[in-house]
C-alpha cells in the first residue's frame, strides 16, 4: 500500500516540478512531468465557454512523469477536473505504457501550486467502501 502526499508547481512552459513524501514518512522525493496536451476530454470542459486555450485552468493536461525509486519510474500523468455529488475536485491519474492506471489522486489549488493525496491502485480498491472513496472512485 503506498499513500503519497504531493505539491506541484507548475513552470512557464507548463511542465511540473514536484516534491511528495511516501507512507508518512519525512523523506522528500521529487517528481518531475513534461506537458504533452491540453485536457478538454471532460463533458464539462466541452459544453463550457469558460474553458478555452487561454483561460485553461492551470495544470490541467497530460504530461510525461518521472521519478526514482531504486530506479527511475516514467508514466503518463492525466490531471482533469471531475464533479461528483455536486462537489468539483481535481483528479490525477498516472498510467504505465499499457494505459493501465497504476495511482489515483485527488487535489486542490492553492498560492499557485497543486496539492493533494495519492494511492496506488491496490489500496483504492480496499477503500472502496467509503462514502467519500467511493464518490471519488465514480467520478473516474
Amino acid at each position: 500500500m503506498t499513500l503519497r502526499r504531493f505539491c506541484f508547481e507548475q513552470l512557464e512552459n507548463g511542465n511540473l516540478m514536484g516534491e511528495y513524501t511516501i507512507n508518512y514518512t519525512l523523506e522528500i522525493n521529487e517528481e518531475n512531468a513534461v506537458f504533452l496536451s491540453e485536457n478538454h476530454q471532460t463533458d464539462e470542459h466541452l459544453n463550457n465557454t469558460f474553458f478555452n486555450k487561454k483561460s485553461t485552468p492551470p495544470f490541467l493536461g497530460k504530461y510525461r512523469t518521472s521519478w526514482f525509486d531504486e530506479s527511475e519510474i516514467k508514466m503518463n500523468l492525466r490531471i482533469f477536473y471531475k464533479t461528483s455529488a455536486g462537489r468539483k475536485f481535481i483528479v490525477l491519474e498516472w498510467t504505465n505504457d499499457d494505459s493501465e492506471i497504476m495511482f489515483l489522486g485527488e487535489g486542490f489549488l492553492a498560492f499557485d501550486k497543486l496539492y493533494g493525496d495519492c494511492w496506488d491502485v491496490s489500496i483504492v480498491g480496499q477503500m472502496s467502501n467509503s462514502p467519500t472513496t467511493r464518490q471519488f472512485i465514480d467520478a473516474r
